[in-house]
């Protein structure tokens, strides 16, 4: 715990106040009768062309249970969002905004060292807000947190992607070890991401050739691609922005490195991403978690769909992260909604801490089983696993018929299971 301390401390010395409010968002006085969420986005930052999608997501299922649902229970949501930019310093300053000056229930975090600083600003059990964003592991596992995510940890999705390019696609063809490149955006979320897949090699046997870890906004990478290419791998598995890996996959290209990419963050999915890369895109592999505008079958699909028609011109979304917005704000307002049944509004919001503390129950001990309409497998959250569930289906880019893509190239399949140790904060530091 020391460690993890450490590097927490080294995180929240840095945090100062920021108010960027979203345009259309400003804050004001909490009224009563209304139900309050906060988001931090990424609006403007390396993370935009998938932030964009996600807070358009948020946006329209809040705008969903006002217009269509009638609100919690009749009581409106109220939606606080600010542009952070990816920025620790702006979204500490948010949450601190959301804690202290708004009657924030639950908050939208959107950066892997944001969440795991605002967890240790917190007291187990006792004090803070729910918050939510993929499952990073540093604060995942912190016990009696308060950080309860709205995706699998990107080493989770990953790792199942990875065994499932193993079985299918690598040992069928070959009946040898393949060789792993790793090469990780030197951050939080690259570093917990490198750590995981030199274990899971490991403990397969499987050799990690080499391990590189680029800066968070690479201009050029072709020293990196040439290192990699001179060890001689047979896939690469990194977390890294769409702009690096829309370079990284061009110089790859250039010098005939030929060879599969598996992203552990599924931001190389985006449209937008898929066209910078170009054909030098085609085979990247990564997962998604939830379903998407093609899975016409989920009810929550359906509803999009129709709701498309009324208020965007008919325009389906495509960009799959605004399926990720979508649910993550589905699941917090189900967490309040389910937190208000047991309490009553009153006694959700006269004491804002109190009521903070009801939704952390709930989350902890009355979500299993939850799926917003079929958006994502069921829900298990537990008071031990913070994880929201254990299925992902992998996904690939393609050649379509009306040009690149994704398609799914699985159906949903269980994410590897942890060892226990790996179900403590401090092994992901280490």
């Amino acid at each position: 715990m020391k460690r993890l301390a450490m590097v927490v401390g080294m995180f929240v010395a840095l945090a100062f106040a920021f108010n960027l409010f979203v345009p259309g968002h400003a804050s004001h006085a909490f009224k009563p009768g209304e139900v309050v969420v906060g988001a931090a986005w990424d609006l403007t930052g390396p993370f935009a062309p998938s932030g964009t999608p996600i807070a358009d997501g948020e946006r329209d299922y809040v705008r969903y249970v006002n217009e269509k649902l009638g609100g919690i229970n009749g009581h409106k949501v109220k939606l606080i969002g600010i542009d952070t930019s990816y920025n620790m310093d702006r979204e500490i300053a948010a949450y601190k905004k959301f804690r202290d000056e708004e009657n924030v229930l639950f908050m939208t975090n959107v950066s892997s060292g944001a969440a795991m600083a605002i967890e240790k600003m917190q007291t187990p059990y006792e004090k803070g807000i729910c918050h939510e964003h993929g499952a990073e592991p540093t604060a995942t596992f912190i016990k009696g947190g308060w950080y309860f995510p709205s995706v699998c940890m990107w080493a989770d999705g990953g790792g199942a992607v990875f065994k499932w390019w193993l079985e299918k696609r690598w040992y069928a063809k070959n009946n040898k070890a393949p060789r792993v490149a790793l090469m990780h955006m030197d951050a939080l979320p690259g570093r917990t991401s490198a750590k995981y897949f030199k274990d899971q090699c490991k403990q397969m046997n499987i050799p990690v050739v080499i391990e590189m870890y680029t800066p968070f906004k690479p201009t050029d990478t072709m020293s990196f691609v040439l290192a990699m290419k001179k060890e001689k791998p047979d896939i690469l598995i990194g977390i890294q922005t769409a702009p690096c890996w829309t370079v990284m996959s061009k110089d790859m290209r250039r010098v005939g490195l030929k060879i599969p990419r598996m992203s552990p963050y599924f931001g190389p999915l985006d449209p937008g991403a898929i066209k910078g890369m170009g054909k030098a895109g085609i085979g990247m592999l990564s997962f998604l978690p939830y379903a998407t505008q093609d899975d016409k079958d989920v009810e929550a699909i359906k509803v999009i769909h129709q709701l498309a028609k009324e208020w965007h011109k008919g325009v389906v979304p495509t960009r799959h992260t605004y399926y990720w917005g979508w649910f993550r704000m589905a699941m917090k307002l189900e967490a309040i909604k389910r937190a208000m049944d047991k309490v009553g509004y009153e006694r959700l919001t006269k004491d804002i801490q109190e009521g903070r503390k009801v939704v952390r129950e709930v989350c902890a001990h009355n979500m299993k089983g939850y799926t917003a309409m079929g958006m994502v497998a069921p829900i298990t959250f537990s008071e031990e696993d913070h994880r929201p569930y254990q299925k992902i289906r992998a996904f690939e880019v393609v050649e379509g018929a009306k040009g690149l893509t994704i398609k799914a190239v699985s159906g949903w399949i269980d994410v590897p299971k942890l060892r226990p140790e790996q179900m403590n904060a401090d092994w992901w530091v280490k």
